[in-house]
């Protein structure tokens, strides 16, 4: 599954970049079973079923069956806030997200009062508004103190404000509500893989807990494959991952994730063939990502120029894809924000100004659909943060840094705790190539520390300040982090051979 973040949040959550990785993310409603006290609008009993079907089939990570469910609610039922709503929780850009919620919003004096909640939660996606979104859970729990539905909507709100041991108590809570309600297991061990503090452990034994549950949940096996292969054992996680592609054929994800196993483990050829699958099997709306990680193989060979050549042609693949404007709009800024990392990294600064000009050009058509003030500035901040960038790439400290100053006042009216995260790893990476060592350090200090590229160049200063043993600790971290990435493909070569190479220095 694929989902969307501000664009902004590229600094600030793990592909989401990616995965922003990108553009927003709004959470994913339990089944109408699972609501208990939630009170919701009613549906005509065709639109009923497929609101049910619509959620189940999220259940098992079937995306686009959902999306289409939710589609075909709003257009029989247009009035009705609750199929816009739904389809807020199953988009496939953020021009669709922003459509429904705006008229879900449109539609309040129909909508219950959970309703409200609801839809001014997925608002705040659009505005940034992380402490808003905090307070409306909050109230939409209390309300609904016995429903798993509240407590899970809960726990996705505080992870995502990275109050993650009280996120953790959420997700419990929620599934202890409801034992076969196991959505708030799936997301739970999610939170343990790539949410600090992790426990890869735990992980692992939320995910068994899951398939014990739902043994033919593919979902729950690829989660069970990722806390394996976070623990470095690569070939009993390309297991579950091969039985979740046998459960279900056409997901995407599972060969996807194979893919990845093999990438680590050197067999390139098998790798290319795992996304290969994956891009035929997948649906055109989930696929129009995919070409990305088969590009990455060649990173992983130390071949940029074949990566950069192979993201084009993919670009131009989008164009053909049997699937709407915005969708390929979508698709295209993911590929363009890894072709551009991939040019800054290897010092490629004018071909990425060209890529970075591409892909501003369709964030400002995106800025157009969305039409909002507060998601506006979001993105635009988020121009500036790569401006920024490529300006500290060419040496360009002084004006780098009035960039990032532009980026910080445009990010000041967002009321977000974490907005600031992708300005410090800007300010981070202009001191590091400027030689400002301990500046570098205190502004990767409060970066997203759950993105590898902050973490790598953040030992990398640490390295350079003196700190070896603690740059040796992240290096080692980076090693192993084992989840695919553009960032991880530009590092993770170095990071081995720096945590080699501090081992045997200092005996660590």
């Amino acid at each position: 599954m694929h989902t969307f973040r501000s664009n902004q949040r590229h600094s600030k959550r793990p592909l989401l970049w990616l995965l922003f990785s990108l553009l927003m993310t709004p959470m994913i409603l339990a089944s109408p079973a699972q609501y208990k006290g939630v009170k919701v609008t009613a549906l005509p009993d065709a639109s009923q079923a497929d609101f049910q079907v619509g959620f189940a089939a999220l259940a098992h990570n079937k995306y686009m069956s959902a999306n289409r469910l939710f589609s075909h609610i709003t257009e029989q039922q247009p009035n009705n806030p609750l199929g816009w709503l739904a389809l807020s929780f199953a988009p496939t850009s953020a021009e669709q997200f922003s459509q429904a919620v705006k008229k879900a919003k449109s539609l309040n004096k129909k909508a219950t009062d959970d309703e409200k909640l609801l839809i001014d939660i997925q608002y705040s996606y659009i505005t940034g508004d992380s402490e808003q979104r905090v307070k409306l859970v909050n109230e939409l729990q209390k309300k609904n103190n016995d429903s798993s539905f509240s407590w899970w909507m809960k726990g996705q709100v505080l992870s995502d404000a990275k109050r993650n041991e009280e996120a953790r108590d959420a997700f419990a809570k929620a599934h202890k509500l409801d034992s076969s309600h196991v959505l708030p297991l799936i997301d739970l061990g999610n939170n343990y893989l790539f949410n600090e503090p992790r426990d890869f452990v735990k992980a692992e034994k939320t995910f068994k807990k899951v398939t014990e549950i739902q043994p033919a949940n593919a979902f729950a096996h690829i989660g069970l494959g990722d806390a394996l292969r976070a623990q470095q054992q690569l070939e009993q996680a390309k297991i579950h991952y091969t039985r979740a592609s046998l459960v279900e054929p056409t997901f995407g994800t599972a060969f996807t994730k194979k893919g990845h196993v093999n990438t680590f483990l050197g067999h390139f050829d098998d790798a290319v063939a795992d996304y290969t699958k994956a891009i035929k099997v997948a649906e055109p709306e989930n696929a129009v990502f995919l070409g990305n990680y088969k590009a990455f193989t060649h990173l992983y060979q130390d071949k940029p120029m074949d990566s950069i050549s192979e993201l084009k042609n993919w670009i131009k693949e989008i164009d053909a894809m049997p699937i709407k404007t915005h969708q390929k709009v979508q698709g295209k800024i993911f590929t363009l924000t890894n072709l551009a990392m991939i040019q800054l990294h290897n010092g490629m600064t004018k071909m990425a100004e060209e890529t970075l000009n591409q892909r501003e050009t369709l964030i400002e058509r995106q800025i157009t659909e969305v039409d909002d003030k507060l998601f506006n500035r979001q993105q635009r901040a988020n121009n500036q943060f790569w401006r920024g960038y490529l300006q500290a790439r060419q040496g360009n400290f002084t004006v780098a840094t009035n960039t990032a100053d532009k980026m910080y006042q445009l990010l000041t009216p967002i009321n977000d705790s974490r907005k600031y995260e992708g300005y410090h790893e800007l300010m981070g990476f202009i001191s590091l190539k400027s030689e400002k060592w301990n500046n570098a350090v205190a502004h990767y200090g409060k970066a997203n520390q759950e993105k590898v590229y902050v973490k790598y160049h953040k030992a990398l200063a640490l390295e350079q300040s003196g700190d070896k043993k603690e740059a040796h600790k992240l290096f080692t971290d980076v090693k192993q982090h084992n989840f695919n990435s553009v960032g991880y493909a530009l590092v993770r070569a170095d990071a081995i051979e720096k945590s080699r190479f501090l081992t045997a220095l200092a005996g660590l």
